[in-house]
């Protein structure tokens, strides 16, 4: 809001509140899933997420890798969308 002063009125504050009961989260870069797993497995509210490269994504970097299998291991993952093939 402070930066982007013409969008404030679109910025709220997030609370986990927000997830009870919603059937399905989509989260996009693996950054952003494993910011809310915690919050997502504690609602129990199922999502999906979108792997692009950025966003987190470096594969063989250990903090990301360990992102990642944190991400693939919840069992509250429904499905995984990618985009591209591989990049190296």
């Amino acid at each position: 809001a402070t930066r982007y002063p013409e969008f404030a009125e679109r910025v709220e504050p997030y609370t986990v509140d927000e997830l009870r009961g919603a059937s399905l989260a989509w989260m996009t870069f693996l950054n952003n899933a494993a910011y809310f797993l915690d919050d997502l497995e504690a609602t129990e509210t199922p999502f999906v997420v979108t792997l692009y490269p950025g966003g987190g994504l470096n594969l063989g970097d250990p903090e990301a890798d360990a992102k990642l299998a944190a991400v693939l291991a919840s069992p509250m993952l429904r499905a995984v969308i990618t985009t591209q093939p591989r990049v190296t």
